[in-house]
């Protein structure tokens, strides 16, 4: 069984609109539940990390191991601009992006050494 592209994406859309929905849900200065909803966030990208691990271990074709990293990348990129925005929403919540941002490091990296 394969993961593509398309669906590491579809994974990746999906687990964005479950945040936007929690953190609509979240009373604007309620910032645990807010950061309920940023951990799980981060929960989430640190899954799809070791999935996407797991499946390119596995993989010969370097070229493809660089796009399932890249694709990877890109999506945490989507998941720290997300969270940027919805963090100016909730001005009273502070909050970090490190833990994805660590993550974007690691995928680039992993995306670099594969290309």
């Amino acid at each position: 069984m394969n993961l593509t592209i398309q669906d590491l994406e579809a994974i990746g859309g999906r687990t964005l609109q479950v945040f936007s929905e929690g953190v609509e849900r979240a009373e604007p200065d309620m910032c645990w539940e807010f950061n309920k909803q940023v951990s799980n966030l981060e929960s989430q990208a640190i899954q799809l990390y070791g999935i996407v691990a797991i499946l390119t271990k596995k993989e010969d074709d370097i070229a493809k191991v660089a796009e399932m990293w890249d694709a990877m990348t890109r999506l945490v990129d989507t998941f720290a601009s997300k969270l940027k925005s919805l963090c100016d929403q909730h001005p009273f919540c502070e909050t970090s992006h490190d833990t994805l941002l660590d993550l974007r490091n690691r995928c680039s990296r992993l995306r670099d050494l594969h290309a």
